[in-house]
């Protein structure tokens, strides 16, 4: 079974598809990694098929996989936001492409995200996520300011509600 969760800042796609991707490129940072096996990947350079576990992708950079009837985990991040940025200042870098598993992701734990899916957890999904671009540890010891935290809050309280000053 194919799903599909949407956060503000992520999406998320655990399933599989049929039939492999064209070339092409997409304005997101992206992490696509099996969940059993491997899948293959076009270089673009020399148009050789190599075999991955999984891949973080820069936006905007040309790619091709064949992940055809593999399951798969493929993260989508908006790279205006806070954890889009971490990504590509902190971890990609000046590379375009990130094979993973790698040292500067933390591990996906797969029985975690497959509890989650199946108890509805998105809260507890979402915390896993990020902790593997451990954007989480980055940003713990940054002092916050009280107000921003309450105002933030109370937004999202009381979203459906006409907010004045």
């Amino acid at each position: 079974m194919n799903h599909l969760i949407l956060w503000k800042d992520i999406s998320l796609f655990i399933g599989q598809n049929p039939r492999s991707t064209t070339g092409h490129s997409h304005p997101i940072v992206q992490l696509v990694v099996a969940i059993n096996g491997v899948f293959k990947t076009k270089v673009p350079a020399t148009g050789e098929w190599i075999t991955q576990k999984g891949l973080l992708i820069k936006p905007n950079h040309p790619h091709q996989c064949d992940a055809t009837d593999v399951p798969i985990f493929s993260l989508d991040i908006d790279q205006d936001t806070a954890l889009g940025e971490w990504v590509l200042t902190k971890i990609l870098k000046d590379d375009p492409l990130l094979a993973y598993p790698s040292e500067q992701l933390g591990q996906i734990n797969l029985e975690l995200i497959h509890s989650c899916l199946q108890s509805e957890n998105w809260d507890k999904l979402y915390r896993h996520i990020i902790k593997v671009f451990r954007f989480e540890d980055a940003h713990q010891h940054e002092p916050k300011d009280e107000r921003i935290d309450r105002t933030l809050r109370h937004i999202h309280e009381n979203i459906y509600e006409i907010l004045s000053t």
